[in-house]
């Protein structure tokens, strides 16, 4: 014989029926991927601007070791380079760092993962290369690579801290009550009169 079961919407419960569905919502549905995929591809795509198609985010929030975000590729057109400068120094770049970029002196920055099995900001390197098409300007445009690349690496820290940080609070909004109770209402969910979803 079947149980006849009266289906309650998540208002109509009681107190220790509500925790325990916000309980197993928390447990088996909290955290929407989708969701949280397209929130830090927006965030990314407003910081990144015109390079956003030119890098490859990576991110994990499992509490874990090797958590973090971070992003790869490689930027090699001077179009590209000097956007990236205007990013990495807010419109104030350096004379020496522009001059080369213009010159074809400084032509590639590489954002390189080093480990696949991670995703926090030091699993890739940075490295600019160029040469010097004038030798009496070897040693400075070596000087201008070093800088730009500590400068990039310094940079690219900050906004893989940053979006580690964003990405963490939305997760703790995915788990605080009010968000679940907002969700569970909105939705209409059934539930049994302990607090299990129908």
């Amino acid at each position: 014989m079947k149980r006849l079961v009266t289906a309650l919407k998540f208002n109509e419960l009681d107190d220790e029926a509500k925790e325990k569905a916000i309980d197993d919502w928390r447990q088996h549905y909290c955290v929407d991927g989708d969701d949280l995929d397209f929130q830090l591809d927006e965030k990314f795509r407003e910081l990144m601007g015109e390079l956003f198609n030119r890098f490859k985010l990576s991110y994990s929030f499992n509490a874990s070791q090797g958590d973090g975000v971070s992003f790869e590729g490689k930027i090699h057109d001077e179009k590209d380079l000097t956007y990236l400068a205007n990013l990495v120094y807010k419109n104030k770049i350096p004379e020496n760092i522009e001059k080369f970029i213009n010159n074809n002196d400084i032509y590639t920055v590489d954002f390189h993962r080093t480990s696949t099995r991670y995703t926090h900001a030091q699993t890739v390197s940075i490295r600019v290369e160029g040469y010097a098409e004038r030798d009496e300007e070897e040693d400075a445009v070596d000087e201008a690579k070093e800088q730009f690349e500590d400068d990039i690496t310094e940079w690219y820290e900050d906004i893989c801290y940053d979006l580690e940080h964003w990405g963490n609070n939305i997760i703790e909004e995915y788990y605080s009550e009010e968000y679940i109770t907002d969700t569970l209402i909105q939705n209409e969910y059934d539930f049994e009169e302990d607090g299990t979803m129908i």
